[in-house]
């Protein structure tokens, strides 16, 4: 993580007029066009950036706390090697697994467990979202003969009362055609 207020030439704790103040300074000193150091064009960047995430309250106030709960260096370096031993054993599994499946016949492998809890989690969804698809057209209905008429007769446009039922009719068409039309 950059530290913007070692950018900036700051204390920790500096507020928002202390930033703004050493970023015109600092803006001025390292200006490609007043500074003809090699690094000045880079420098000036980094002050910008700086500037334009502390200048934020929100960001500031997030970036403050992120950095007083840093972890050290070693630390971190023990979390990346645990998350890196994780997924290697994760992918061990998964390999073992394809591979048991990979010698068994595909009937066996059709009525596995890992198989066919898939299959139920498929159908589950297709019909959760075939629910949602008929509520979006009985919502729309509703709204229709509750506001259709007063809706009409001010001139509003209907379309936004029945577009959730076209958007519902299509979608439920859509899963409609995976559920039992579309052969697995």
């Amino acid at each position: 993580m950059k530290d913007y207020f070692r950018i900036l030439e700051l204390p920790e704790n500096a507020d928002l007029d202390e930033i703004k103040a050493a970023y015109r300074k600092l803006a001025k000193s390292y200006h490609p066009d007043l500074n003809d150091a090699p690094d000045a064009a880079k420098r000036f960047i980094m002050i910008n950036e700086a500037y334009e995430f502390l200048s934020d309250d929100t960001r500031r106030a997030y970036y403050r706390a992120r950095r007083s709960s840093r972890v050290s260096e070693a630390e971190k370096e023990r979390r990346e090697a645990y998350y890196r031993d994780w997924i290697r054993r994760q992918q061990e599994v998964s390999r073992q697994r394809a591979q048991e499946y990979a010698r068994s016949n595909y009937k066996d492998f059709v009525n596995s467990p890992f198989y066919r809890t898939a299959m139920v989690m498929n159908k589950v969804y297709n019909y959760v979202f075939l629910g949602l698809g008929f509520v979006m057209i009985f919502t729309s209905v509703l709204l229709y003969l509750r506001d259709g008429e007063r809706m009409i007769k001010e001139g509003q446009p209907i379309a936004m009362v029945l577009l959730p039922g076209f958007i519902g009719v299509m979608f439920t068409y859509g899963v409609w055609y995976f559920l039992f039309k579309h052969k697995y």
